[in-house]
């Protein structure tokens, strides 16, 4: 079953890409929604360990654009979606040490694929009815499908269901690929939200003021309403967050491809067909030829540069890329969901900064993450000390 079909590609494109600024607004509601669940007030010092909190904040903030509120609040949705992921992403890991021929017999021994299915399985009781309806009101809304005249909040599975063949509009097909979306973004989100708020407890005196203040200049003090143009005014926080991911991206290779056909490269050698290639990204990125004193982190590194009249701006945003920055991919095939990805994590950002205080735990330096094979992954066990914000 093809989870990533042209239907599913169209619709991310659509929506994440073309129609983004549609989704700040629903996606900034959700996602202080989920903080309000999973964060407290604390009145004094407080350890908590950040990343299942943030994993379950992204996961229902991301439904909100796949879904809609009524599922994706649920708290079924919320745990079927993150076992999938944690499963899926277990699986590969394990399979992955075992030798190709012996993968198919491992597989069934293993609990993960058992998870997976199950998981599956639950996903598509939740949301088999939203699918069912919006099968049946296809033929009616066509023309308002078409020409992009509908009103209300348009979610992932909406555009699924008006751009698959009558054939793929089925439950099966649509809620597989609901499920592929949410798993594409919840974890990769997550981690990258969650290295944000350690480098901020890390670095909290040196970068609150200034994120708070620029947060303030364009929201004001009691931000409700939000809107993309808004969010692309916060050159700092932007800044901040490509420098974070540019030490601790989730994957240390970039722009993964197959090879289509036999490449022949300059130096004679030839790449077969069906070749997997990628790029070393984390080797460019901390290199010298791209960036001045690259092995030091400097949150507003990337701000600077694009007030430099006279540096390249390229590349220099948190969802755009050059060739030191290459962990969203490059060209045409960048990875469709990193403005919904940026979109996520300044918001969740911003209220974190509007109403915490943050530290590491007294004597502690920031805490390493876990790298296994390519992956860079926070540490899922790291504590971080919240207290409500002072000033």
């Amino acid at each position: 079953m093809d989870m990533f079909g042209h239907a599913n590609i169209e619709a991310i494109k659509t929506q994440y890409i073309s129609k983004i600024g549609q989704q700040v607004q629903p996606t900034y509601d959700e996602a202080v929604n989920a903080l309000e669940q999973h964060f407290e007030r604390y009145e004094d010092w407080t350890p908590l360990v950040i990343m299942p909190k943030i994993l379950r904040i992204v996961t229902q903030t991301v439904g909100r654009s796949v879904v809609g509120k009524e599922i994706c609040r649920r708290s079924e949705w919320i745990d079927a979606v993150i076992s999938y992921s944690t499963n899926v992403f277990m699986a590969a890991t394990y399979l992955k040490m075992v030798p190709i021929i012996m993968r198919p017999l491992v597989a069934l021994l293993t609990p993960y694929i058992y998870r997976i299915h199950l998981s599956r399985y639950r996903i598509r009781k939740l949301i088999a009815p939203a699918i069912l309806q919006q099968v049946a009101c296809r033929a009616d809304q066509q023309t308002l499908w078409n020409t992009g005249e509908k009103d209300e909040e348009l979610h992932t599975l909406d555009w699924l269901v008006s751009l698959s063949s009558p054939e793929e509009a089925t439950v099966e097909m649509i809620s597989h690929r609901l499920t592929g979306v949410s798993f594409g973004s919840t974890h990769t989100v997550s981690s990258h939200i969650t290295n944000c708020v350690i480098d901020l407890a890390a670095n909290f005196d040196c970068l609150a003021d200034s994120l708070r203040e620029e947060i303030n200049e364009v929201l004001g003090h009691n931000p409700i309403d939000i809107s993309n143009a808004d969010l692309s005014k916060m050159w700092k926080l932007d800044s901040f967050m490509k420098e974070v991911q540019r030490f601790h991206p989730p994957s240390k290779l970039s722009v993964n491809r197959k090879l289509m056909t036999d490449l022949t490269l300059s130096s004679g050698d030839v790449l077969p067909k069906n070749a997997h290639v990628s790029f070393a990204g984390v080797p460019m990125s901390m290199s010298e030829e791209y960036f001045e004193d690259a092995k030091r982190f400097d949150a507003f590194r990337f701000e600077r540069m694009r007030r430099d009249p006279t540096v390249d701006h390229n590349g220099l945003q948190f969802t755009s890329s050059n060739e030191g920055s290459l962990h969203f991919g490059h060209g045409k095939q960048m990875c469709p969901g990193r403005f919904l990805a940026g979109l996520i994590s300044k918001i969740v950002i911003i209220q974190l900064l509007l109403r915490y205080d943050i530290k590491l735990r007294q004597g502690e330096e920031r805490p390493q993450n876990l790298i296994f094979m390519d992956m860079d992954i926070p540490d899922p066990a790291c504590q971080i000390v919240f207290r409500d914000r002072r000033t």
